[in-house]
């Protein structure tokens, strides 16, 4: 599994939605920990499905304390229209290697709706309903843009940091 060029992401179109069942579980368990170990390797935060050519709605996100947490079927919807900007880095914008960096106007609040994969003595799907007005409201904004075709490379504006 490796990060895909962005002319090879998945449009929007082809995305698809992933069905809900025990036993679709496990497929999906295993495409998250490679996804898992990929994140690591490239020092990510997140990871979409579509950044690595699979047309899912699908992605991880890095927690606090270092694990991940799978997501599927997510999407957000803002819960006011106040915006903060934040500085971005993407897995698939790249130079020469290195991130670069995006100042990008996200929503404060917003509220993620769908599935997580939860691993623990069974692997199973629960839902999500939940509300972000932090860091990962960001985070997640971002990952489920990515399933939408949106990259901040369209949406911000390029920032040198060093």
């Amino acid at each position: 599994m490796k990060i895909v060029e962005v002319a090879n992401i998945p449009t929007k179109d082809e995305v698809e939605t992933i069905k809900i069942s025990e036993a679709n579980a496990p497929k999906i368990l295993k495409l998250c920990l490679e996804m898992h170990e990929l994140c690591e390797q490239e020092r990510g935060i997140g990871l979409s499905a579509v950044q690595v050519g699979l047309p899912l709605k699908l992605f991880i996100v890095k927690n606090k304390d270092g694990s991940y947490s799978n997501y599927v079927n997510c999407d957000y919807v803002p819960l006011t229209q106040t915006k903060s900007t934040s500085v971005e880095g993407c897995l698939s914008l790249r130079k020469n290697g290195s991130f670069r960096f995006f100042k990008v106007d996200r929503f404060e609040n917003v509220q993620i709706t769908g599935w997580e994969l939860l691993i623990g003595e069974d692997v199973k799907f629960v839902p999500v309903d939940k509300s972000l007005n932090d860091f990962y409201a960001v985070v997640f904004q971002h990952e489920i843009d990515h399933q939408n075709q949106v990259l901040i490379s369209e949406i911000g504006q390029e920032v040198h940091i060093w």
